[in-house]
This record gives C-alpha cells, structure tokens and sequence, in this order.
C-alpha cells in the first residue's frame, strides 16, 4: 500500500508512529560536536599554560614548583 505503517496517512516513508503522536523522533548528536569540544580543551589549556608562564615570569620558578608540591603532599 503506502509502505509506512498501518497509518494510511503517513506517507512513503513514514514509520508507524506506534501510537505516540507529539514524541519527536530522536535526533542524532551533530557532527561538529566533538570538534567544538576539542577547540574548548584547547583554550582551557592554552589559558593554563598561560597562567602558568605568567605565574613564573613574575614570582619565578621557585613559586610553581613550591604550589606543585603543595598540591602533591
């Protein structure tokens, strides 16, 4: 017949809605998803390694290592 489901008013390529009309139909996740994920990773890095630098320019290196101890014990 209409090849969809036992609808008659679903066209060709429409699935019976299997009795729960208004549920939308599951969207898959966008592709460029992970890519955005990867750019914000980056730039939180970036900002710490920027952080970092700044902290060793201006107190020296004796601080990071001092504040990683600190951190580890």
């Amino acid at each position: 017949m209409n090849g969809g489901g036992t609808d008659p008013t679903s066209g060709p390529a429409m699935p019976d809605a299997g009795g729960h009309a208004g549920v939308p139909a599951a969207q898959p996740l966008p592709r460029n998803l992970p890519r955005w994920l990867l750019w914000a990773g980056g730039a939180m890095a970036a900002a710490i390694c920027l952080a970092i630098l700044l902290l060793w320019g201006i107190l020296g290196p004796a601080y990071i290592f001092d504040l990683i101890a600190a951190y580890c014990t």
